[in-house]
């Protein structure tokens, strides 16, 4: 709307009726009395005054923005008459060349904002200085901020009130998966965070576990003498690296560990002393610090980790009477392949066989090694347990998705699909292709990467540069396996739409990685791709080929990168923290003579 002067954008206030001329209508009395009925004529001229009262005139100046849903935004605000006039002082030349009062919508997008740096954006004509608009949006995971001011005819824009910042989520569920959470016991007893939600049932072991112990926290004395066995005294070995993590998820847990190593390190003369004397000489002073420690704040139970640190562990347990657990990392036996001809190799079996015998639970890497303890030492098959040595860190593939998207001049804000494979008809590369315009006109956001090379590789680029979707494609021929390997992190799925079997290889990448497949029957990879579970199945044809990608588009499903039936899943130092625990309190309460199942 154009407004030529500024008599045009003002408009003043009706007189609004008062309050005060009902009241003698309604005389006020403390006392209960009867009402006479009330005129129709009265109620007409209530209601009516009532409602020219509606909406209420806007006295604060300010301006909002709100998201109805992805897709739609409603926006409302209020501009004072003085905030007017005063622009009119300044912009009076402006005003009388004419002005538009216009809604003004930015995308600040991943910017800090100054008011001259969004990333786009565009004016609507209004007429009023309040009112409100609900604003069609056609793109998603955006941040947006509205202004409404005057546009002169010079295109300068002068603001008069300013919306808060909106983020406008994708309209579907995100490709990218999270499996971090909140564990939270029976009673509210322990409260923690944990990176792999799927591993609940471990942590619901040691919350039953602890409940045989009073649920209250369990000091733990943890014995470790690996400096006996290094050449450097200064340096951490792998097991001191191993622990230092595990124990640290043990204290988040409400567990109270103690890593007891040698204080003084010794340099010792390797030529002439023997590993076993090393192991003995470094003992005592563990021995030494755990009575200090254990005569101010008692201990609950002792955790030995290998033969080194069983003297002072035994001694500390026996003298004490705590119950311990032992983890065993290896055994002589099996080091030795049951050869045990020196004395060295026999003092270490024997201090290994009377940790065996007096552990309460036996902590082993490897199954071949607890059932050698279990036939050989005849220990309860119940009390030996395998509990992972070795961390296995889920890989951090941002980096990987940021290299890609920089290289092949990607949006990595934007999903991203991958085709990989002989672009020739029995890969079906043609039937993907001639399905993407579609797709693209329907779906603003998503990104089609095919890697590989073959006799149709030309046709397929010139297909989608006829098409329009040229800006979302990227053909990018054979590529080197570490670039692949990138690829497949930094893709949200991966698409085999062929004709006919295939070897199911690029299908087992992507599940490990944890990344979808859609593919079709054709390609005969039912025993790996599980529909709806960790990809989709269509046919080879356009029609199916379109469902199977605007599916996962519109629905992706989450993949874990292992099965949660791989052991692999346990070896994170959250999971063998909480296995720590659950034997620490089953320790506990055997010695408690309390049945532990």
């Amino acid at each position: 709307m154009q407004f030529n002067s500024l008599q045009q954008i003002l408009v003043s206030e009706a007189e609004m009726p008062a309050v005060s001329e009902y009241d003698n209508k309604f005389p006020k009395s403390e006392k209960k009395v009867e009402m006479e009925p009330i005129s129709q004529n009265v109620l007409r001229d209530v209601c009516w005054n009532t409602g020219t009262r509606f909406p209420s005139s806007l006295s604060q100046e300010g301006m909002v923005l709100l998201a109805v849903n992805p897709h739609l935004g409603f926006i409302q605000w209020h501009i004072n008459d003085l905030t007017v006039a005063g622009l009119n002082e300044k912009e009076r030349d402006a005003f009388n060349r004419g002005c538009r009062l216009v809604l003004r919508v930015y995308d600040v997008s991943n910017v800090e904002f100054n008011g001259f740096n969004a990333l786009s954006q565009f004016d609507i004509d209004i007429n009023n200085l309040t009112g409100n608009y609900y604003l069609n949006i056609n793109r998603s995971e955006c941040n947006l901020l509205a202004e409404v001011g005057f546009r002169f005819s010079d295109n300068r824009f002068k603001a008069c009130v300013r919306s808060n910042y909106m983020y406008f989520d994708r309209p579907r569920r995100s490709s990218r998966f999270n499996f971090s959470g909140l564990y939270v016991s029976h009673g509210f007893t322990r409260i923690f965070a944990v990176e792999n939600a799927v591993c609940g049932s471990v942590f619901d072991r040691m919350n039953r576990s602890l409940e045989y112990t009073g649920n209250a926290p369990l000091s733990v004395a943890v014995f470790l003498n690996e400096a006996a066995v290094l050449q450097n005294q200064n340096a951490s070995g792998p097991i001191g690296g191993f622990l230092e993590a595990v124990l640290a998820k043990c204290k988040i847990m409400r567990a109270v560990p103690y890593l007891l190593t040698p204080r003084n390190k010794q340099v010792y003369d390797y030529g002439a002393q023997s590993l076993v004397n090393r192991a003995k000489s470094t003992s005592k002073s563990m021995v030494d610090r755990f009575t200090q420690i254990h005569s101010r704040k008692s201990f609950n139970c002792i955790q030995c980790h290998d033969w080194y640190s069983a003297p002072a562990a035994i001694e500390a347990a026996t003298v004490n009477g705590l119950p311990i657990t032992g983890v065993l990392h290896s055994i002589e036996l099996e080091r030795t392949n049951f050869d045990l001809k020196n004395q060295v190799s026999q003092q270490i079996e024997s201090w290994e066989s009377k940790l065996i015998s007096t552990a309460e639970n036996i902590l082993v890497p490897r199954e071949s090694t607890r059932q050698t303890i279990i036939q050989h030492y005849k220990k309860d098959p119940e009390r030996v347990v395998v509990v992972a040595d070795k961390l296995v860190r889920t890989p951090d593939t941002s980096h990987e998705r940021e290299y890609i998207c920089s290289k092949y001049y990607l949006n990595d804000k934007e999903p991203l699909y991958l085709f990989a494979g002989e672009m020739a008809h029995h890969t079906g590369v043609d039937l993907l292709v001639n399905v993407l315009p579609g797709i693209c006109r329907e779906f603003h956001q998503g990104q089609f990467v095919f890697a590989g090379e073959g006799y149709l590789k030309g046709e397929m680029e010139g297909r989608v540069w006829h098409s329009g979707i040229a800006h979302r494609c990227r053909f990018i021929g054979d590529v080197p396996s570490e670039i692949f390997s990138k690829l497949l992190d930094a893709c949200d799925s991966v698409i085999i739409p062929a004709r006919s079997r295939q070897n199911g290889r690029l299908a087992e990448m992507a599940l490990k990685a944890g990344k979808p497949v859609i593919t079709t029957h054709q390609a005969g990879l039912h025993d790996k791709v599980r529909h709806g579970v960790n990809g989709l199945l269509f046919y080879d044809n356009p029609g199916s080929v379109a469902w199977g990608v605007k599916e996962m588009m519109s629905r992706p499903i989450p993949v874990l990168p292992r099965s949660v039936e791989d052991p692999e899943l346990l070896n994170t130092a959250e999971c063998i923290a909480a296995m720590y625990i659950t034997y620490w309190a089953c320790a506990v309460a055997i010695r408690r003579g309390v049945y532990f199942g």
